[in-house]
């Protein structure tokens, strides 16, 4: 448009022209108007900018804390190891929701069967193990408000069970922003997230996303945790580390190794003492008599008169089938247990009793003459 001008005699000046308006100032020329740039008196800093690591400034205008070698971790091999509540008949609030990359779903606690109690968490395997330093909680994304976190505590672990303190306490501010909390590094594969209160005093907990973040730069989030301090080629984490080594201090000691018998060492690590059972017949050198023949354990078979006491019960019962106390080496009958050597002996009944070889049944007064002959065999003067 044109701007027209004039002196002091109201007459018009040669300052008179053309005036072109700029709507989108851009102060410092780097292609972003003052609009959009949140420093428009530095070229190097508008939203399209590279972050400079470590410099305090916030190149691409994007008001996070970005200028680190945080990076979130990919959520490809995230695993749902626990959750306490999780949503699934009033709405579709799985907790697997939390981490799969979409912001328009969530996990909600349970609320159409009845709302359990504060607090509620997730824990989720990485699927590797990771220098984490910090985590960003996105809140849901749907226009509500209902499970928005307010305190919370994480955790970070290597074997999902000893989660020993806190890396992180704090309380979030009420908004549907995502939070960014920083923290100092730790090496774990597992996180924990316990949300403590909810912004509204409710009982229910929600999340749209977790992204838990680490420094890259740092330990290249590739392989699995796998220790093994005996060196034997054998790590204490199983799983993708291999089988378990049962005692990783102990080079002798792994899965498949030769057992040394009867020394009380599962060198195998199979959780039997299978080294004390020589003879594989389930009982170990403890109770076994002899762990050479799996014929012999206790409450085995006896088979009589072989000379082996098959049922470890430390007698020789085989040579005792009618269990009378004597052995057939001295029981002259031992298929009758009233048959054995001090048995009393039964009158007139033609059978040696005491197996003395003599039947004293029949010369019962004792003077060397049976009945047949003796005609008195209650006196032994006749």
């Amino acid at each position: 448009f044109t701007v027209t001008a004039y002196n002091f005699s109201g007459e018009e000046s040669g300052f008179s022209n053309e005036v072109q308006l700029i709507t989108d100032i851009d102060f410092d020329l780097d292609g972003y108007a003052v609009a959009t740039d949140c420093n428009d008196n530095d070229s190097l800093i508008n939203p399209g900018a590279q972050e400079i690591i470590g410099n305090g400034i916030d190149e691409n205008c994007n008001g996070m804390a970005d200028d680190t070698s945080l990076q979130p971790i990919s959520q490809a091999a995230w695993k749902l190891l626990y959750v306490d509540s999780q949503e699934l008949a009033g709405e579709n609030g799985a907790a697997i929701n939390a981490f799969d990359g979409n912001a328009q779903t969530l996990w909600h606690t349970g609320w159409s069967n009845g709302s359990a109690p504060m607090p509620h968490e997730i824990q989720i395997d990485l699927g590797n193990v990771y220098a984490i330093s910090g985590f960003r909680y996105l809140p849901r994304q749907d226009g509500g408000e209902n499970g928005t976190v307010a305190k919370y505590e994480v955790y970070a672990s290597n074997d999902s069970a000893s989660w020993g303190a806190p890396v992180t306490v704090g309380t979030f501010a009420s908004s549907t922003q995502e939070k960014e909390v920083l923290f100092s590094s730790k090496n774990a594969r597992f996180i924990r997230v316990r949300a403590l209160s909810e912004i509204n005093g409710n009982p229910w907990t929600s999340m749209a996303e977790l992204k838990v973040l680490t420094d890259t730069a740092a330990i290249p989030p590739t392989e699995p945790l796998c220790t093994d301090a005996d060196s034997d080629g054998f790590a204490v984490e199983g799983g993708t580390c291999g089988p378990i080594d049962c005692n990783d201090s102990d080079m002798n000691v792994y899965p498949d190794a030769q057992e040394i018998p009867f020394n009380g060492i599962d060198e195998n690590c199979n959780g039997m003492n299978d080294d004390d059972d020589i003879d594989g017949d389930g009982y170990g050198t403890a109770t076994d008599c002899n762990d050479n023949d799996p014929m012999v354990f206790p409450g085995a078979e006896e088979i009589p008169y072989n000379g082996t006491d098959e049922n470890c019960n430390g007698m020789a019962d085989d040579d005792d089938f009618d269990k009378d106390g004597h052995s057939f080496t001295t029981d002259c009958n031992d298929n009758d247990p009233q048959v054995f050597p001090g048995a009393e002996e039964i009158p007139y009944n033609g059978a040696d009793e005491n197996c003395n070889g003599m039947t004293d049944d029949d010369d019962i007064d004792g003077d060397g003459f049976p009945k047949a002959q003796d005609c008195n065999d209650n006196d032994p003067a006749i």
